[in-house]
């Protein structure tokens, strides 16, 4: 949605890869050995699957619930790209950022404004999860990166909080 929301990462462009499993790692016993070999999924992992679940969701039915699966502390920081020219980036306090959600959320409904995702990836930093995904423009259709640090919280109802984001927005010229 143009209300992208925001985490800031040492560096915005950084690069993660993640190793895949190797099923040669796991010798399975002769009773295993028809089950198809899975790694284990971490509780985090767990959890922050079912944030960006709630998220996407909250997103797609235009809630304004969506405000609270920040972090009172959370920082949000939107980049601005004008096609060629330079960027502008925003970093917004996450009261203030929470308080635009819940009101631009029927704005946002009645312009048709969207996004998809699309590429997701959850990666594991000790005891946060980063969440990187292409996020795609339901209206324009152009494809920008889009971040966000989920430090998972059994006491969340949800699963945990996003600590940070980073939006990319592209705006027209």
């Amino acid at each position: 949605m143009g209300l992208a929301l925001g985490l800031c990462l040492s560096s915005a462009a950084e690069e993660f890869s993640l190793a895949p499993y190797s099923p040669s790692t796991f010798v399975p016993s002769a009773r295993m050995a028809a089950t198809p070999a899975t790694p284990p999924v971490s509780l985090s992992l767990q959890r922050a699957k079912q944030l960006w679940e709630a998220y996407q969701a909250y997103e797609a039915s235009y809630s304004p619930e969506l405000a609270t699966i920040y972090a009172d502390e959370a920082t949000v920081q939107i980049q601005h790209q004008r096609g060629n020219g330079p960027s502008l980036t925003e970093i917004i306090p996450a009261g203030q950022y929470q308080q635009s959600i819940r009101q631009l959320m029927s704005v946002a409904k009645s312009s048709g404004d969207c996004s998809l995702y699309e590429n997701v990836r959850f990666v594991e930093k000790g005891s946060w999860v980063i969440v990187q995904a292409t996020r795609v423009d339901g209206r324009g259709g152009y494809r920008v990166p889009h971040w966000l640090t989920i430090l998972p919280d059994s006491t969340s109802p949800l699963g945990g909080h996003v600590v940070a984001e980073v939006a990319v927005i592209q705006e027209a010229q």
